[in-house]
């Protein structure tokens, strides 16, 4: 399968003929300086909130939600930085910006999670994934607080083994978000302490629905400071599944400014969040200009494993770095020349319903 994203340049993503994966988001920041974008949409996923800071963003997806099912919640631990709780194991697949500085201040704190339900199940009702717990864990023990997810999944995305795109499996994917900046922890003077670990139950039955594909935590903060470069983060999020002969995804995006005019200072980021992935399904991710011209992404992945290799168990939050224009990846994550605003193009892959 192939995933393509365009924005005034382009990302794909792909995987070969094997089970079907769903995307569920997408996440992009780019260095501005002067003339931007509109926002428009050109693709299955939609614009959804973007921030001009002097600062940036991390990612952190759940550990052990695939792994045991209790009393109808999965649980999984986040930690930022991302590591697994049980190896210490940091996770190879996010490159750049990994942490929260010491004392900036967060903007936003966005937990997003992907639910397969049966079809007819609406948000809210029993069998869907919509309602869970989020919380920090303090002196080894989780303070959890109830969430209900946002959906803003257009379209009806189904669920099967041989492909995602029929309507005939009985079985949807939902895409929710929550705001749970409210929930992180606080210092003595209200500070909000961003790094830590978080506990995180979501709906699932293991071995049928709902299931609770995985979740990542999203966190953008402010440093008040003037050596601090001014970035547009921008999301797009939403739900897309690929198909048995549907393997591409394509995804414009748009709404980033002129980047930095030191080559140096033109660092971008790309983090694609996806679904039910496996290291079988070998997924590809590719960046260009437009879908014509598209240079395939390295793997972040040690031992061969490809760029959405399941790392989660059956799921992906892939963050690559790009310094100068990301439009020419051909460096080591990735380097290149100064981009306004890029399309990308990027795997997803899902697996049996």
């Amino acid at each position: 399968m192939q995933t393509t994203i365009p924005t005034p340049g382009t990302v794909s993503w792909g995987r070969r003929l094997m089970p079907a994966a769903a995307v569920l988001g997408l996440l992009l920041v780019l260095g501005f300086a002067q003339s931007g974008f509109a926002q428009s949409t050109n693709g299955p996923l939609t614009f959804g909130n973007n921030f001009f800071v002097t600062g940036d963003y991390v990612v952190a997806g759940a550990y052990g939600l695939n792994k045991q099912a209790k009393n109808g919640f999965a649980t999984g631990t986040i930690n930022v930085p991302d590591k697994d709780p049980i190896t210490g194991t940091m996770n190879p697949g996010i490159s750049g910006t990994t942490s929260v500085p010491a004392g900036a201040d967060i903007l936003a704190a966005l937990l997003y999670w992907q639910t397969v339900e049966k079809i007819g199940v609406m948000p809210g009702q029993p069998g869907s994934g919509q309602n869970g717990f989020f919380g920090p864990v303090l002196n080894n023990m989780p303070q959890l607080y109830p969430i209900a997810g946002a959906t803003n999944s257009q379209n009806t995305v189904s669920f099967s083994n041989g492909g995602c795109t029929g309507s005939s499996t009985g079985k949807v994917v939902r895409t929710y978000r929550a705001d749970v900046r409210g929930y992180l922890p606080q210092d003595a003077t209200g500070n909000i302490l961003a790094n830590g670990t978080y506990e995180v139950m979501l709906a699932s039955a293991g071995q049928g629905t709902p299931l609770t594909l995985g979740a990542t935590l999203v966190i953008i903060y402010r440093v008040l400071s003037p050596n601090v470069l001014l970035n547009s983060i921008v999301i797009y999020d939403g739900s897309f599944a690929p198909g048995g002969t549907l393997l591409t995804m394509t995804q414009t995006v748009q709404g980033f400014y002129d980047a930095a005019h030191n080559p140096l200072s033109r660092v971008s980021t790309l983090t694609h969040i996806v679904g039910s992935t496996h290291s079988n399904k070998f997924q590809t991710v590719s960046l260009g200009p437009n879908v014509n011209s598209l240079t395939p992404l390295p793997s972040l992945y040690p031992n061969g494993l490809p760029s959405l290799p399941g790392w989660y168990g059956s799921y992906d939050n892939t963050k690559w770095t790009f310094v100068g224009n990301p439009n020419n990846a051909n460096a080591n994550p990735v380097q290149a020349g100064d981009a306004s605003a890029t399309t990308m193009v990027a795997p997803t892959a899902s697996q049996g319903g």
